[in-house]
């Protein structure tokens, strides 16, 4: 194994070493070719590797005379985007450190003491003088890190991951580093490929070396390789007891949730007082003698308990005289907290189906969300889906019908948020709509399946009401047909599901009047037919992919209003636009075919004779 991994490490220097030189000396299609004929040599070598670069410099003498015992390990510097990163390099270290000889000081305790530090000194604790730190923590030696870089590299059948820390132990009491180290941790997975199905295997393999438990497994591995360069002190020191002889740790699995039991047992002297730690979570856990010389202990994981890449710590003695142990090699996770419920934020309709969007989680270990409904509460809700985006469809209801939506949150241990609250949608009639009332008074929405729209004359939003038009949505007008906007109009659709507006020869187009509220925004709506498609009278108005066509003018703006009017399509108009306004700009818009491209001002501009891809008036 020892030789594979030598062997390993030579390959992928040496294919590292290839790309910069092909990078530095090689030029063109000659490049392409010689990388991707050595990538192809390592195609079809599976494995996942580990490697490691590392610098340490150590006081050796420090260590051999007069060696510190206590330590203290501080909180580590991020500089890195990574905002979890300093926390989990920080516990790898405490967790590896701790099985050496060294007596270490709980994490929870350093914190609180570093706290209240920084609160009387106004000082962050790593501003603070280590002899002032240490001295308050009663620590003989206080361990500084960094964590300097932490990168992610994906190519289909090449994975890998990248942690750089640095360490330093600072000696309270000779004030002096006596030790340092930088260490950069590789975790590369290379996925070999023989056939199609081989490939598609292969994928998903290295996608899945991306995830967050290879992130967690690269830094136990670093962990170890921090403190693998440390000396340690003899076991037999003076005063140092040696009571216990063997320990096993019984578990399910490294990552523990509700129900899951841990067992430690330990063989050591007889008739002693034994118990066992799980991290900081729960400490002096008792253990039965259960017969002479070996004691048994047990925890059974309750809700709500959580612990992050944690360790079991045994302890047997006599008073004082106390032998403790470290249980596990690797760190493990428990998670027995559920995630935060999601709220379910809206629903959208289209001819043949209902979107029903969340809020995205904003948990660490988030996996996915499931949605559940209901048509009748007296028979309770059915799942009806699962899915890690904040996003569901739903394709069986009818209607008119009323329907109960809830959704939980289920993070990577299988632990399941409460249900959000009940959203109520009830299902609107089916097209075509004829819209009878002349007035909007209240906030009022045109479902995509409930479309066309028949409107036969003009429609008013009053002034404080809003009408919101979904994606996809159709209105139809007839000659006398329009709307007047006094309150808000919303009628944003989207790429693939435009709201269309049309109608006969002439009808009367979408006129903004004079408001207080913020500007309106039209995207991705066609007019079609109308006499004037949009009238601005002392507004302002932001448009984004409109297309107007076939209108006797496609928008009027007054001298009192604004607008701003960006990736937008005029075609076969006989006026694209009419602007008496100063406070215009029009941005990337494509004039195809209109009789006049703009009369700014009373001044008009033939669209022979204009040539431009993007204008801006002011």
């Amino acid at each position: 194994m020892e030789i594979h991994l030598k062997l390993y490490n030579d390959v992928i220097y040496r294919m590292e070493t290839l790309a910069a030189y092909i990078s530095r000396n090689v030029c063109g299609v000659k490049k392409v070719v010689i990388f991707f004929a050595a990538f192809f040599i390592l195609l079809f070598s599976p494995g996942c590797l580990f490697t490691f670069n590392s610098n340490p410099r150590i006081d050796q003498n420090a260590f051999a005379e007069n060696p510190p015992v206590k330590f203290a390990v501080l909180p580590f510097v991020n500089k890195t985007d990574n905002l979890e990163s300093s926390e989990i390099a920080r516990n790898a270290f405490f967790n590896a450190f701790a099985s050496m000889n060294y007596q270490d000081l709980e994490i929870s305790f350093i914190d609180e003491t570093l706290g209240a530090l920084s609160q009387e000194t106004d000082k962050n604790p790593l501003d603070i003088p280590p002899e002032i730190v240490a001295k308050r923590l009663g620590a003989d030696a206080l361990v500084y890190g960094s964590v300097d870089e932490v990168s992610k590299f994906y190519a289909v059948l090449y994975a890998h991951q990248k942690v750089a820390v640095t360490i330093d132990i600072y000696d309270a009491r000779k004030e002096s580093v006596i030790f340092s180290d930088s260490i950069e941790a590789f975790n590369r997975t290379i996925a070999p490929a023989d056939s199609i199905l081989g490939l598609l295997t292969s994928i998903i393999q290295t996608i899945w070396h991306m995830r967050r438990i290879e992130k967690i497994e690269t830094y136990e591995r670093l962990g170890n390789k921090m403190v693998e360069n440390i000396p340690n002190i003899s076991f037999s020191q003076p005063g140092r007891p040696c009571y216990i002889k063997n320990f096993s740790i019984e578990m399910p699995s490294a990552n523990l949730k509700t129900g899951d039991q841990i067992i430690v047992n330990v063989e050591a002297e007889p008739r002693m007082q034994a118990s066992f730690d799980i991290g900081a979570l729960h400490r002096g856990l008792p253990m039965t003698e259960e017969r002479p010389g070996y004691y048994k202990g047990r925890y059974v994981i309750q809700r709500g308990d959580k612990a992050r890449y944690t360790l079991i710590k045994m302890r047997v003695g006599k008073g004082k005289l106390q032998d403790e142990r470290l249980g596990v090699k690797h760190p493990f996770i428990i998670d027995a907290v559920a995630p935060s419920p999601p709220a379910i934020l809206s629903i959208r309709t289209t001819p043949k189906r209902l979107y029903i969007f969340l809020n995205n989680s904003e948990d660490l270990d988030f996996d996915h969300f499931v949605l559940y409904k209901s048509t009748n509460l007296a028979n309770g809700f059915v799942e009806i889906g699962q899915s890690n985006e904040a996003k569901f469809e739903d394709d069986d209801f009818s209607a008119g019908e009323v329907i109960h939506y809830r959704a939980t949150v289920v993070d990577e241990l299988g632990n399941q948020s409460l249900f959000s609250p009940d959203f109520v949608f009830q299902v609107p009639p089916q097209s075509p709509i004829r819209v009878e009332t002349e007035r909007i008074a209240r906030d009022t929405i045109f479902y995509a399946y409930s479309s066309p729209y028949i409107i036969s004359k003009p429609l008013i939003i009053n002034e404080g009401a809003a009408l919101t038009i979904e994606p996809g949505a159709k209105l139809v007008f007839e000659k006398e047909g329009g709307i007047v906007v006094y309150g808000n109009l919303a009628a944003n659709g989207e790429e693939d599901y435009p709201i269309i507006m049309e109608g006969k020869k002439d009808w009367g187009g979408i006129k903004f009047q004079r408001n207080n509220n913020a500007a309106a925004n039209l995207s991705f709506v066609q007019f079609e037919n109308a006499k004037t498609a949009i009238a601005v009278f002392g507004s302002s108005l932001n448009g984004n992919n409109i297309t107007i066509k076939k209108c006797a003018m496609g928008i009027y703006v007054s001298p009192s209003a604004a607008i701003n009017i960006e990736g937008s399509s005029f075609i076969k108009n006989e006026t694209a636009i009419h602007c008496d306004s100063k406070q215009a700009a029009i941005h990337h818009c494509d004039f195809i075919k209109n009789s006049v491209l703009l009369n700014i001002c009373g001044k008009s501009i033939p669209q022979e004779e204009s040539t431009m891809e993007n204008f801006s008036y002011n």
